[in-house]
């Protein structure tokens, strides 16, 4: 139980977005500049543009991965055009919450890195190899000059054999983290805080359960 409430307060921490003072606001233009306090405002945009995008959830249970993504309704736009959950391989799904274009960009790196290591070792690719690939990416993109970082987070669920399920979340800084329960998007904090609840009552055992909750 204590476990996994410091795993509650990672989260959330992982997720906080600090705001510029106007003091600080001359070190907000670029993403290779710390600001006096340590911070990478550009790295903190980014969090904001998944903040303010729709909820995406994913929970581990022992039979499986349960992916839920809330999209926005549009009248005039074909559903079918707006993609939450997307697949990489046979065995990695994944949901994201965040700018579509970014997320988009971000997907066909994932697809042609597993591609590329299917043709060349005849297996698919460990979702620990892909994720270091993505993560190079994207933390490339918060130090460099003249680019802004990518405002995209993704929640990743993979299923090899020998290891069983996994899923890992990514943030806009290149950060990832193996999780039960992930949370991205709008109400992240409050829909975690309400799947704490579900996961402490062992109501996410199950696929079957987590669907219902």
């Amino acid at each position: 139980m204590k476990s996994f409430f410091h795993f509650i307060t990672a989260h959330l921490l992982f997720l906080s977005q600090a705001k510029p003072s106007a003091h600080d606001q001359s070190y907000d233009r670029s993403a290779s500049v710390f600001s006096p306090k340590g911070n990478i405002y550009q790295v903190n945009y980014a969090r904001m543009a998944v903040g303010k995008s729709m909820t995406s959830v994913g929970v581990k249970c022992k039979d499986g991965i349960v992916f839920c993504g809330s999209k926005r309704k549009l009248k005039l736009k074909d559903p079918k055009f707006i993609e939450k959950i997307g697949k990489i391989d046979d065995h990695v799904v994944c949901v994201s919450s965040g700018l579509s274009a970014d997320c988009n960009q971000l997907l066909r790196e994932c697809r042609h890195r597993a591609l590329e290591h299917h043709l060349q070792f005849q297996e698919h690719i460990p979702i620990q190899t892909f994720i270091q690939s993505l993560s190079d990416i994207l933390q490339v993109y918060t130090q460099v000059g003249g680019v802004r970082p990518f405002g995209v987070s993704f929640i990743f669920g993979s299923y090899i054999k020998a290891k069983g399920f996994e899923m890992i979340q990514t943030d806009p800084s290149g950060v990832y983290g193996s999780f039960n329960v992930a949370v991205i998007g709008r109400d992240a904090e409050k829909v975690l805080s309400d799947m704490n609840s579900a996961f402490v009552e062992g109501k996410l055992d199950s696929v079957e359960s987590a669907l219902i909750e």
